[in-house]
């Protein structure tokens, strides 16, 4: 297949605006992508196994008919909130225009069944009704127990882009967020794209890690929308879903093991301390152990001291089980 570009402009407002965000929608329609072709991606089978098993049914049938294993997925289904509570009724809400016009781009892209999709089409708000309803009930019975671990990781890939950000420049943490996107000093060029685009600056970024998009990247050019660039978060592959072993248990104790694990991204010790239900003496006491061996770095802003795992902590939080 003849390979293209998607070009996303930038003037100097749209980079200091760019924003980074999660999304809980986008992380759904993704683990839908996953139990339709699971074995296009086997860094998560075991626990798309766990998702397939707690997932209704009903709601499955229902958003495969618009969610394939690849190719576009409506842009409706992908509500632009942090908030997994208000997607359902964003999905109810949008205008049934929208909703005819986005499923006809559906049926143009050929991945679909045209039949069921121009079915559909014909009562918008019912359809929109239908899976805004199959997708609550699958975020509740099958995403919602996963969405704090997940949250945790999409949130340490955030602050380490902001990081890069601080520490590089701009340009090198695009450059970093995957092979195929790069920054040219005025815009983000997307190679290696089945379609190409070329849009123009104005409208602001935003850039959303993923966990279930893993190993690709995404970027929607929606006029209706800020451009939007999806990427691989760092660690998405790791054991995220899982404590931490019995085994970093009986090395390093079972607070500073959960500790440790909690610091994905950068916390106070006050942060610790509550998260972990303990002193706040207690916890300053087991971070002091856990950097005095190396597994955590601190630094002090003002009169707060920020931990972070060192790499010689993540291989220990993410050694196999």
């Amino acid at each position: 297949m003849d390979r293209k570009s998607i070009v996303i402009r930038l003037d100097s407002s749209d980079v200091a605006s760019a924003r980074f965000t999660t999304s809980p929608a986008h992380e759904l329609v993704r683990i839908v992508r996953a139990l339709v072709a699971p074995a296009r991606f086997p860094a998560h089978r075991a626990l798309l196994r766990d998702v397939r098993a707690a997932a209704p049914t009903t709601s499955l049938a229902t958003l495969t008919q618009v969610i394939t294993a690849r190719g576009y997925v409506p842009d409706f289904l992908t509500p632009m909130t942090e908030d997994p509570a208000v997607v359902a009724e964003l999905i109810r809400a949008t205008p049934a225009e929208e909703i005819t016009a986005q499923l006809g781009e559906l049926v143009q892209d050929g991945r679909a069944d045209p039949t069921t999709v121009s079915r559909l089409a014909d009562d918008p708000d019912g359809t929109a009704a239908a899976l805004a309803e199959a997708v609550d009930a699958l975020w509740q019975e099958a995403i919602e127990p996963l969405w704090p671990a997940m949250r945790q990781v999409l949130l340490a890939d955030i602050h380490a882009r902001a990081a890069s950000v601080a520490s590089a420049g701009f340009g090198a943490m695009i450059n970093g967020l995957h092979p195929t996107l790069m920054w040219t000093g005025q815009a983000i060029v997307r190679t290696s794209s089945r379609y190409a685009d070329d849009t123009g600056p104005g409208r602001a970024l935003i850039l959303v890690p993923t966990i279930f998009g893993w190993p690709n990247v995404q970027t929607s050019t929606d006029p209706a929308r800020p451009p939007t660039v999806l990427y691989p978060a760092r660690n998405a592959t790791s054991d995220w879903a899982s404590p931490p072993t019995q085994a970093l248990d009986r090395l390093v104790g079972r607070t500073r093991a959960r500790a440790l694990a909690h610091l994905d991204f950068p916390a106070a010790t006050s942060d610790v301390a509550h998260a972990l239900g303990i002193a706040l003496s207690t916890a300053h006491h087991h971070l002091d152990v856990l950097a005095s061996a190396g597994l955590v770095d601190r630094h002090r802003e003002g009169t707060t001291v920020w931990h972070l795992r060192t790499p010689l902590g993540d291989r220990l939080v993410r050694a196999p089980r």
